[in-house]
């Protein structure tokens, strides 16, 4: 299924937003894998640039299912109509968030070290599909004290 996708950098200080392909190039249109693979080369393109935590890629258009072992987090809307709500899963508990960014940002910050689909379902039953891959990366990087802080 082709669809067209938004990315959207994270940098290491926590501040996001989302790139645009230079010049007059139409926006990324593709599978779900290669949606992937681009976020790859986004990566690669601004790491040299700034300090990048992740790239995600979003599809703006409904994805009803897509078959694959990419660790699965879902977030739906809440009964109130503005918050969003994180379902529970494998590597999370349920959580009540009143911003999208942060429920996602939250359970990208739960899959570390996995490839995450994190699957969005508005109140008009729209099902968006955010791509988040962060295999290899160390789930426990930057979390606790280090042992320069307790010297």
């Amino acid at each position: 299924m082709r669809v067209t996708w938004q990315f959207r950098l994270v940098k290491e200080d926590g501040t996001s937003g989302f790139v645009t392909r230079a010049g007059n190039n139409p926006p990324f249109e593709g599978t779900p894998e290669e949606a992937l693979g681009f976020a790859d080369q986004v990566r690669n393109f601004y790491e040299h640039r700034t300090s990048v935590r992740r790239i995600e890629a979003w599809s703006t258009e409904s994805i009803l299912e897509v078959t694959s072992n990419y660790e699965l987090f879902t977030i739906a809307r809440h009964e109130n109509g503005r918050d969003w709500r994180l379902c529970p899963g494998r590597l999370t508990h349920p959580g009540w968030f009143t911003s999208l960014m942060d429920a996602v940002d939250y359970a990208a910050f739960r899959g570390r070290g996995h490839i995450s689909q994190i699957r969005v379902t508005g109140s008009t039953g729209d099902n968006k599909l955010i791509l988040c891959p962060q295999l290899g990366m160390d789930p426990f990087a930057n979390v606790g004290p280090r042992v320069e802080m307790l010297a």
